[in-house]
């Protein structure tokens, strides 16, 4: 039984129940993700708070702004990780398929057998 990586397309006698790494690793970047967005909404929460006319707060705004953007852009990375995982079950599910067909009709790449003329 062969290794599957993330990288790599899984053979059709590969164990198609097996969890799949890529909900582990779509779930971890995600929460990566999620933990940047709830820093710079704190930041912006202190940040709106405490805005008057002497505090205007750009500077914490402008970062916390870009790692929103960041941290939105990880959990789309995310989102992609998860339907990959998605289409390599598919690849499970048709390579399996593909040869419990060939098993159940007989089919093969071989040739037919030659029968001999009456």
């Amino acid at each position: 039984m062969a290794t599957l990586s993330l990288a790599a397309r899984p053979g059709p006698t590969d164990d198609y129940r097996k969890p799949s790494n890529y909900r582990k690793v779509g779930i971890a970047v995600a929460f990566v993700g999620l933990m940047g967005t709830m820093v710079a909404f704190i930041a912006n929460l202190v940040a709106a708070a405490g805005v008057d006319q002497a505090n205007s707060y750009q500077e914490t705004l402008a970062w916390s702004f870009g790692l929103t953007i960041l941290s939105f852009g990880t959990i789309k990375i995310a989102v992609a990780i998860v339907l990959m995982g998605i289409v390599v079950r598919l690849w499970f599910r048709v390579d399996a398929v593909k040869d419990a067909l060939r098993s159940l009709h007989g089919h093969s790449d071989d040739p037919p057998p030659a029968v001999d003329p009456v």
